[in-house]
């Protein structure tokens, strides 16, 4: 009965999840569900959040502004190698 009422509350909170992007509560209320009750259908529900949730990450990852960042961080630490050879210093740590 209880895993019954948690993986009802599991997909309520997923419906949620696609609007407001947090996936993490629709994962721990599946897992508790599964916890209760090994049921497939939740195990599949589950692993469809998992995957939701990944997907999202990666799309994040791939966000133009962040890599504007990564791209400049890359950027300042060439400049600063390139200074450290020029100093024959060796170790990075050195040199900044």
């Amino acid at each position: 009965m209880v895993a019954k009422a948690l993986t009802r509350k599991g997909t309520a909170l997923g419906k949620m999840a696609k609007v407001s992007k947090d996936y993490e509560p629709v994962i721990q209320t599946y897992q508790k569900a599964l916890t209760e009750h090994r049921n497939p259908e939740t195990l599949k529900r589950l692993n469809e959040a998992e995957r939701a949730k990944k997907e999202l990450e990666q799309q994040e990852y791939y966000d133009p502004n962040i890599g504007d960042e990564e791209r400049e961080k890359g950027i300042y630490f060439a400049i600063v190698c390139a200074v450290c050879a020029r100093k024959n210093l060796l170790e990075f740590s050195k040199c900044s």
